[in-house]
């Protein structure tokens, strides 16, 4: 039921009996009304003129008030006033906290309000005056009552005061609602007006509401025409909304057009300013070179502590961009140290946010989550969503390297909806390559890697940046190369390598020149494969990217090896292992690729070993996965060949906890209805079975014997996670050996037991 409606009528009903019997009348029957707000009606028309009045003002004032205030508004002796108030309290329609009064239900409030009919500005005019001379601090209230009252020119000095205030506490939400109640009802003279509109604008852009920001800066560079200095601050800010909206070309020339300007008067702090802007159109329109000379050019110029920070972390990133990590790292501090002075959490924020990028490209993915996690926090208390959606992509990438993968996959679908929510595209580009990896590389999605990958490049492609472009023709080379379209692999790589020329990322040069390696390895190219490993194997010591270089030797061992070069193999390949750092992305390819080396060498103990490694590896890094990431994952041919290897040397079992055959399905399934099942999942015999599907439907048909002899009935999901295989391949598997007339029970496909 209704709680309000039964308090309603139970009160409306006492006060009706009290009311009749203190009259001498007899009880008569109560007419029960249809709906609350009619019990509520009637219980207000009971009341008095002068306890009404008094209400009237409570509700006007919100849904809790000061009584000295009501009591001022009023005008009213206090004693009759307190009267009044006690009334309303015993009739259970207010109820005293601290000296403040609060309605029971803001239904009553609601109710009342509707009843005020034409007088509610003249109530609203009153509360306004009272809080002015009792709490003119109280600027957010005197606002609201000035407006309700229709008195927009005493309101404006009191929103645009409780906007500050906002924004100062970083409260930017709040802040642009007072920016916009200002706005709306006062009237300012144009400069008056272009200096409310710069701070509305600013807060805006932290909250990313990019088409409201732009209809503000139209405004503003329309009132900053015939003022240079003014009309270069506007254009300034104009340049930083164009460059966030990936107009990168107008930005550049906007932003010129300002540079000129504070050129002229000779203001440095400005012109540091505006090389600012334009050393960030730079980096994020790949022009890293010019990014980074304009930004050496604006901090030279910094006039103050908060300038210095802003442009030393950005020319931070710069010079991450063109792998000079130990500069990077030093302005990247020098900035945090100079934002904490300031208390500006905003560039606390970007700062460690850049921090992390530099300890991801230096190899600590751990450190870098870290960096990440803080940033990320800072941004959602301020609101500053920008900030939110970078760090959390970035965090995905570090947890992606970390090995944490389903982390990773649930930072990247954050980003994607925060930038696509702003309308950022380049931020949704960017994250997308870098989901398209991990889709493919760990989870073995290609259709999801490659959808990623053509849509960032479309991005990509038509803002020309050649960077963005050399990841994403990366990824889709290692899809070409794993569905076995060789020629079209080996033209993604050519055109990545000619981008990353014309960009200089030599980062993104070692990506592309690993894949060339296996492409040729897997093309049968050995000598150009240990020639691209070897030439990222150079890069990767000259720019220091240590994690690298384990998965970069084995693929040069496998080149060896089948050049005919066995030692050379060994040695590649155990110098690998000594420098592998477990979690680093793929890591379990080291050990597999030593096991294959080993195995050549008829040392079936050793390969073994290694083997059993990287299975350990692989397991570790895809154990938090959902059981379908789990099957996909294990069904792409690289996670599939190293199950296959283990299984090769020993039979292979495991325990499972499988329904018993006679448990009901449809039903929540409880401890006892579960038996345990030691499963052979793979045995040496299986390998004299030449057809991959045969020989999986061979062990599919021994796990479901197993699984029989105890009684028990496996689900679809638990035999592919076995097999290393997809749901759907044992789908079909299941379906061929029931053609084939082999007795098949799997859990949710059964017949109930008679």
């Amino acid at each position: 039921g209704n709680p309000l409606f039964v308090l309603e009528t139970l009160r409306a009903l006492h006060e009706h009996n009290v009311a009749v019997a203190e009259a001498g009348e007899a009880v008569d029957e109560f007419p029960l009304p249809a709906t609350v707000q009619d019990l509520i009606s009637r219980r207000l028309r009971s009341l008095s003129t002068a306890d009404r009045a008094i209400l009237d003002l409570f509700a006007v004032a919100g849904l809790e008030a000061d009584a000295s205030v009501i009591a001022a508004a009023l005008d009213r002796p206090r004693p009759e006033f307190f009267e009044g108030l006690d009334v309303l309290v015993a009739r259970g329609i207010l109820f005293e906290r601290e000296n403040r009064y609060r309605f029971r239900h803001e239904q009553v409030r609601r109710a009342v309000l509707e009843d005020l009919a034409g007088g509610g500005p003249d109530l609203h005019r009153a509360v306004a005056a009272v809080l002015e001379r009792l709490t003119p601090a109280d600027s957010e209230a005197i606002a609201h009552h000035f407006v309700a009252a229709g008195l927009g020119g005493a309101a404006k000095p009191y929103a645009l005061r409780a906007a500050e205030r906002a924004q100062a506490m970083r409260a930017y939400a709040t802040a642009a609602n007072h920016y916009r109640t200002a706005l709306a009802v006062g009237s300012f003279a144009d400069d008056e007006r272009l200096d409310v509109l710069f701070g509305y604008e600013q807060v805006l852009d932290v909250l990313g509401r990019r088409d409201d920001q732009a209809i503000v800066l139209a405004e503003m560079r329309s009132l900053a025409d015939i003022d240079g200095t003014r009309r270069a601050a506007a254009l300034r800010r104009a340049a930083w909304h164009s460059a966030h909206t990936d107009r990168f070309d107008e930005a550049r020339s906007v932003a010129s057009e300002a540079l000129t300007i504070d050129t002229v008067t000779g203001d440095d702090s400005a012109i540091g300013e505006d090389r600012l802007v334009l050393g960030m159109v730079g980096l994020w329109s790949g022009d890293l070179a010019a990014a980074v000379d304009h930004l050496r050019e604006g901090a030279a110029l910094a006039t103050t502590a908060a300038q210095q920070g802003q442009l030393r972390r950005a020319l931070g990133s710069a010079l991450s961009a063109v792998q000079e990590y130990e500069e990077a790292e030093r302005e990247a501090q020098a900035a945090l140290e100079l934002f904490g002075d300031a208390d500006d959490r905003r560039g606390e924020a970007e700062a460690l946010g850049l921090l992390g990028v530099i300890t991801m490209e230096r190899g600590d993915a751990g450190e870098a989550v870290s960096h990440y996690d803080r940033a990320v926090m800072l941004c959602r208390e301020i609101g500053y969503r920008h900030g939110e959606a970078v760090n959390t992509a970035n965090r995905g990438n570090a947890l992606w390297y970390a090995g944490r993968i389903p982390g990773a996959l649930t930072s990247f679908g954050e980003a994607i909806d925060l930038f696509r929510s702003m309308g950022n595209r380049r931020g949704e580009a960017l994250v997308q390559a870098n989901a398209a990896s991990i889709h493919h590389s760990v989870v073995g999605d290609d259709v999801t890697a490659a959808e990623y990958s053509r849509s960032a490049l479309d991005y990509f492609v038509e803002v020309g940046n050649e960077d963005g472009a050399a990841q994403v023709l990366c990824n889709l080379a290692d899809i070409e190369r794993r569905a076995g379209h060789l020629t079209a692999a080996a033209g993604h790589i050519r055109d990545g390598l000619a981008a990353v020329e014309r960009a200089g990322n030599r980062w993104l040069e070692v990506q592309l020149l690993s894949s060339d390696a296996q492409l040729r390895l897997a093309a049968g190219d050995h000598d150009g494969a240990e020639s691209a490993a070897r030439a990222a194997l150079s890069l990767c010591r000259e720019l220091g990217l240590s994690d690298f270089e384990a998965g970069l030797l084995s693929v040069s061992g496998l080149a060896k090896l089948a050049a005919g070069d066995d030692a050379g193999a060994q040695s590649a390949t155990a110098e690998a292992v000594r420098l592998l750092s477990p979690g680093t992305d793929q890591d379990y390819l080291v050990p597999y690729r030593r096991g294959l080396v080993l195995e050549a060498a008829a040392m079936p103990d050793a390969a073994s070993a290694a083997f059993g490694d990287a299975h350990e590896l692989l397991t570790r890094r895809l154990q938090d996965l959902t059981t379908d990431q789990r099957s996909s994952a294990l069904a792409t041919p690289e996670h599939r060949a190293i199950v296959e290897a283990v299984t090769r040397r020993h039979p292979t079992t495991r325990q499972v906890r499988l329904a018993r055959r006679d448990v009901p399905t449809g039903r929540p399934l409880q401890d006892a209805d579960f038996i345990l099942v030691v499963w052979t999942v793979a045995a040496p015999e299986d390998d004299a079975i030449a057809d991959p599907g045969e020989r999986r439907r061979h062990r599919l048909r021994r796990l479901l014997a197993e699984t029989e002899a105890h009684q028990a009935a496996a689900t679809i999901p638990e035999l592919a996670l076995a097999l290393g295989a997809s749901a759907r391949t044992v789908r079909r598997d299941l379906q061929a050996l029931r053609l084939a007339g082999v007795p098949v029970v799997t859990r949710g496909s059964r017949s109930p037991a008679s």
